[in-house]
């Protein structure tokens, strides 16, 4: 069972790919978490085949160079048994999440992502600064929804 995760950030992406990876104790999931992220140096430089078992989770955004979203998704998805297209109904939390967790990156070397916040941490954020990216996730996620079917 191939699965691909194809999310907007700040959707419960990891919380899903993570739950899914530790589901079933008959069938041992390859993970790969991003792995077109340029953050994350683990998967650069190498083949990426997805043979067997396994999931794969990306963001929207997150591809290759040198080739088009269409061209780069056409071809990944016809490797998979299912795909999981995965957003937030609610845009305001979005917006909230993305505007804390990159502006809290900028403030500190190191962040993780994944940790809790409440309401004080984020009422003096610039969210207009990120309205524009997150209205282009739920595009970019539409159009893959329309033109994979």
């Amino acid at each position: 069972m191939k699965i691909l995760i194809i999310s907007i950030p700040r959707s419960g992406s990891t919380s899903l790919f993570n739950a899914l990876v530790h589901s079933s104790e008959e069938i041992k999931f390859d993970p790969y978490l991003e792995p077109w992220n340029p953050n994350i140096d683990k998967y650069i430089g190498k083949d990426l085949d997805f043979n067997g078992n396994c999931i794969v989770k990306t963001i929207v955004h997150q591809k290759p160079l040198g080739i088009s979203w269409q061209d780069f998704y056409t071809k990944l998805i016809e490797k998979f048994d299912k795909v999981v297209l995965l957003s937030r109904i609610n845009k305001v939390e979005v917006l909230e999440s993305l505007s804390y967790a990159e502006e809290a990156t900028k403030r500190r070397l190191m962040f993780d992502w994944h940790v809790k916040y409440n309401y004080k941490d984020i009422k003096d954020l610039p969210l207009e600064k990120y309205a524009g990216i997150v209205d282009f996730f739920y595009r970019r996620l539409n159009e893959i929804k329309k033109l994979f079917n």
